[in-house]
């Protein structure tokens, strides 16, 4: 009689444990690569134009290296579409005044999303705030946003140690490690 109340606390126990949790649905979300239109770069000495050609060149890492830049997997969504093409217009306007030695420019986050709306989806933009060479960070702001009303509804600083050989691949790895503190940000959070 004892076993066979042992062995039924077990069962039970076993198929308490074993209930699977219901997973709640990924949000959908448009992803729209990063837009560097507004950048303050600090303590470089490279020119504007091979900024300008590893901008680009970073937000083509993202859709060539997607499993490695996996932006669904870092802020916890589905990307139904990743699509560059208006950040990397807003490189082309990106001003010489940019590229000077003082930190702390402030962005209008608003003002930068328009450009990506119209379509009604919630959408993502990533936008680069700062890449400092003298510390080797780079300063990210997640921003995300309803396509239709443009309004913000969420948004997150997250700053990346840079890494790597060439100017792409420097900042895109202050990209990385701001992806990489985001998805910890959000363990932490649940």
């Amino acid at each position: 009689m004892k076993n066979f109340l042992t062995c039924c606390l077990i069962c039970i126990s076993t198929f308490g444990f074993a209930q699977k949790k219901q997973v709640q649905p990924l949000p959908s979300i448009q992803f729209y690569g990063i837009d560097f239109s507004q950048v303050n770069v600090i303590g470089s000495r490279e020119t504007k134009d091979k900024f300008l050609t590893a901008f680009s060149g970073i937000n083509q890492l993202l859709i060539n290296e997607a499993k490695k830049y996996d932006i669904g997997q870092t802020v916890k969504a589905n990307i139904t579409q990743t699509s560059v093409e208006i950040a990397n217009k807003g490189v082309a306007d990106l001003a010489n005044a940019n590229f000077i030695n003082a930190p702390n420019k402030e962005i209008n986050i608003s003002d930068m999303i328009k450009p990506y709306c119209g379509n009604g989806e919630t959408g993502l933009v990533i936008i680069a705030k700062e890449l400092n060479k003298t510390t080797n960070t780079g300063t990210f702001i997640y921003a995300f946003f309803n396509g239709e009303t443009q309004k913000i509804t969420k948004q997150e600083t997250i700053s990346g140690k840079a890494k790597g050989f060439g100017l792409r691949n420097f900042w895109a790895g202050a990209l990385y490690d701001s992806m990489e503190s985001y998805a910890k940000m959000l363990k932490k959070i649940k």
